[in-house]
């Protein structure tokens, strides 16, 4: 009966130690700040925008943004891996990394993306994957409907003509012309 009672409290223990362990293993893979990126030196980077055509306009620039709530002014700033220029073009560069989704049509990741390039004042941005050696260009455009803006160009237009006819008749019917 002993052997049983000391089998059972070292399998009690031996059961809470384990769960233990295996808690805390759970608990640092579901903190993200734990986790570890895949490691990329700046150098690789560098490269695969050289190789790519860009040259490197500034390294982590930053960018100011004046946050307004309920009147009040809150200064903050947007940091990006890198600006580089190409043909003229400017782009904000973010580099993929291991953490989180790095998938454009995320929502979350696009309104991350949106934010770089409207702060930056870029046309298009770059997405770099140092592990698998692209670079691709990424942009954004928000149609909207263009069928007001149409028929109000169109009004536009006619009453401009209508108003240049009204001058003419009238500088004729004056006889100043």
């Amino acid at each position: 009966m002993r052997e049983v009672l000391t089998a059972l409290v070292v399998g009690i223990f031996i059961g809470a130690l384990l769960l233990y362990l295996w808690y805390k293993k759970a608990q640092r893979f579901s903190n993200p700040s734990t986790q570890q990126s895949i490691s990329y030196s700046p150098q690789e980077v560098e490269s695969l925008l050289f190789k790519a055509g860009y040259t490197i306009v500034t390294k982590q620039p930053k960018a100011t943004i004046i946050t307004e709530i309920d009147g009040k002014e809150h200064l903050g700033t947007l940091e990006a891996d890198y600006l580089v220029a190409k043909e003229k073009r400017q782009y904000v560069v973010f580099i993929k990394t291991s953490q989180g989704t790095s998938d454009p049509l995320e929502p979350v990741f696009r309104r991350r993306l949106v934010e770089l390039q409207t702060a930056f004042g870029t046309e298009a941005l770059l997405l770099v994957d140092p592990e698998a050696g692209e670079v691709e260009e990424i942009s954004f455009r928000f149609p909207r409907e263009r069928r007001i803006d149409g028929l109000f160009r169109l009004l536009i237009a006619v009453f401009i003509v209508a108003v240049v006819i009204g001058i003419i008749w009238m500088l004729v019917q004056l006889r100043l012309f």
